[in-house]
């Protein structure tokens, strides 16, 4: 469905993942219990069927809380993509930092020196995501998010000690990973609210610039479907018009 969040030289190594060890078995519990709770025929079937069918494009202003340096900050943007028979729903994210409020002590090279200061984050990153709707009876739907996996930068801003002007600091690649598991209610055909809860895992930062970026993901927001609302304002009345 279409929705509308408005309250608000390089190898992967997986021993480089620096996970909160029990959270990260949590969510590895969580998750190898749900596939192994989908994972039988009649999801095989409903997978292969809802692939066969027409998909729908859809298109989802996006936000999340989380923390960074384990300070809170806001995280926005959009999703879009392709949803096969409200089961499967494939989507492209773009993504970055709400505000510039994270704000850490970094490290910066002076000739042979270094000298700390504070320096505001810059981050943004593009997403691919997999999810399944694997309860879906009106007014309910639940989903959970298997595979969403992200690319971005992240960069500092900082003001040099000796121009006083401000910097922007080189950037470095982030490979990032965040399950997610959702529940919606539908008030009404067109509006719903929501909870969204997961973690962000850091699997490859190309230079290690950045600070802690592994922390929960949550919001609770209300949704605006779109293409509910398309059809009340426009298929509707054509009916209406044709039925006169």
């Amino acid at each position: 469905m279409f929705r509308n969040i408005n309250v608000t030289g390089c190898q992967i190594k997986l021993n480089n993942l620096h996970p909160h060890t029990g959270v990260f078995k949590a969510v590895l519990i969580l998750s190898f219990f749900i596939i192994s709770h989908l994972s039988n025929a009649q999801l095989v079937d409903t997978l292969k069927y809802s692939l066969q069918q027409k998909p729908r494009f859809f298109i989802t202003l996006a936000s999340f809380n989380t923390f960074i340096d384990h300070q809170y900050a806001n995280i926005g943007g959009v999703r879009l993509g392709l949803a096969f028979n409200q089961r499967i729903r494939f989507g492209l994210g773009f993504f970055n930092l709400a505000n510039n409020a994270v704000v850490s002590r970094i490290s910066i090279p002076e000739n042979d020196q270094e000298y700390i200061t504070n320096g505001h984050l810059y981050f943004n990153f593009v997403s691919v995501s997999g999810e399944y709707f694997f309860f879906s009876e009106y007014p309910w739907q639940c989903t959970f998010t298997p595979f969403h996996l992200g690319y971005g930068r992240g960069k500092y801003e900082y003001v040099d000690r000796l121009t006083q002007k401000r910097i922007i600091g080189p950037s470095e690649g982030i490979i990032l990973y965040q399950p997610e598991l959702s529940a919606q209610y539908s008030i009404f055909r067109w509006l719903g609210v929501g909870i969204t809860s997961g973690y962000r895992f850091t699997l490859y930062r190309s230079k290690k610039l950045t600070q802690e970026l592994d922390a929960p993901t949550f919001a609770v927001d209300i949704r605006l479907f779109l293409d509910e609302v398309y059809k009340i304002l426009f298929l509707e009345d054509k009916k209406s018009d044709i039925s006169d």
